[in-house]
């Protein structure tokens, strides 16, 4: 008897497994598993980190011939069809045709959320690692490039880095909403990837041909326009995470010309960013607000209510410091300045008539204040939340 380790094809679940059987049941799922499909996968992983990507895409499909209902084995054969995910060639179509393959078959398996929610994590963590790959490829291939070493030509890599930025844009969709910490990691790194793959998709590159002639070459602003968006959404979700995330990264926002030295349209480009973060910052406040009255509508009303209440109370109390102030207070003291130097009984009435008066504003006037300060808490509170 020998003990081997493997996973469930129905809940991804890690076992060992006895590979002197023909089945075995899953000790998470109580499902039927075909020991000789579990030595296959074994077989397929390690055919694959020998980078002999032939023979996992084979065997890989062994497993699912034998079980078309194995989500993980038609999962990894669609990544291995026609390409290597090493880098050395675009797969990202077959990457998330695959995906998309395994999502259906786990949906008519009736497979329980959480195996859901597993094999998506698993899927963006594999496409994570694919993203990363093709990136540093083309990132090689742009320094070769820079260094006189052309290799398919700078146009081909800005295609790489174009569709790392919109296939990781794709993949993080599959982690919407999930906010466990491995999922935040996951959409961390593809966010990353797309702060990178955009940054030196949109640059002006100073070249020099064989000849010795230098020009500035990168795409026109209406092209890089539609990557801006991407580029100032990723770097804002990282910041959030990382507040320390690469602070000297931005965005080349300007045609690649020489109206501007380096210097210039940095300093240019840097004044575009910090606007557009403010914006992405100022909507995901209002979201949040939006997401606030409609889950708490009656603490919202009330508290409303409660700012109209104080408003109105200071209206009527600031009425009434003006009617005792410029009024009467001051019909008294009017009063008083008249008398001549024989009423000093009247004089005196009037003295303390006006003292107690006086008394009754400062009163009054504290009240306000205290009424101010809580209204402008109230307003505060109200101004995060609607």
């Amino acid at each position: 008897m020998e003990y081997i380790n493997g996973k469930c094809p129905q809940c991804n679940g890690n076992l060992q497994i006895d590979n002197s059987l023909d089945t075995v049941v899953c000790t998470h799922c109580e499902s039927k598993i075909i020991v000789q499909d579990a030595i296959w996968m074994i077989e397929a992983e390690a055919a694959a980190n020998a980078e002999n990507y032939m023979a996992a895409y084979e065997t890989y499909t062994k497993v699912f011939k034998s079980n078309p209902n194995h989500w993980l084995a038609q999962f990894r054969r669609g990544i291995y069809k026609e390409g290597k995910p090493d880098g050395s060639q675009p797969l990202f179509s077959n990457v998330l045709q695959a995906i998309t393959d395994a999502q259906n078959t786990i949906k008519q398996l009736g497979l329980p959320d959480d195996v859901r929610t597993k094999a998506n994590r698993y899927f963006a963590v594999t496409a994570s690692e694919i993203a990363w790959g093709i990136f540093n490829l083309a990132k090689y291939y742009l320094d070769e490039e820079l260094q006189g070493r052309p290799y398919q030509g700078i146009n081909f890599v800005f295609e790489n880095f174009k569709d790392v930025t919109e296939f990781c844009s794709e993949v993080i969709k599959l982690i919407d909403g999930y906010t466990d910490d491995e999922s935040k990691m996951i959409r961390l790194n593809l966010q990353r990837v797309i702060v990178y793959s955009s940054a030196l998709l949109c640059r002006a590159y100073v070249m020099q041909s064989y000849d010795l002639q230098i020009s500035v070459v990168g795409y026109p602003l209406s092209w890089k326009e539609e990557y801006f968006d991407k580029f100032d959404q990723a770097l804002y979700e990282v910041r959030k995470l990382d507040s320390k995330f690469e602070q000297s990264i931005f965005l080349d926002r300007l045609e690649p010309d020489n109206r501007y030295d380096q210097s210039e349209r940095d300093k240019i480009n840097k004044n575009l960013q910090d606007q557009a973060l403010a914006k992405i910052k100022q909507k995901e406040l209002e979201i949040q607000k939006k997401k606030y009255r409609e889950e708490h509508p009656e603490e919202y009303k009330a508290l409303v209510d409660k700012v109209k209440r104080l408003e109105r109370a200071m209206g009527e109390k600031n009425k009434t410091l003006d009617e005792l102030t410029n009024k009467t207070i001051y019909k008294l003291q009017h009063e008083r300045s008249e008398l001549g130097v024989f009423s000093g009984k009247r004089k005196k009435e009037l003295d303390d008539e006006i003292s107690e008066k006086q008394k009754e504003e400062s009163l009054l006037r504290n009240g306000i204040n205290e009424l101010d300060n809580e209204l402008q808490a109230l307003r505060k509170e109200l101004k995060k939340t609607g």
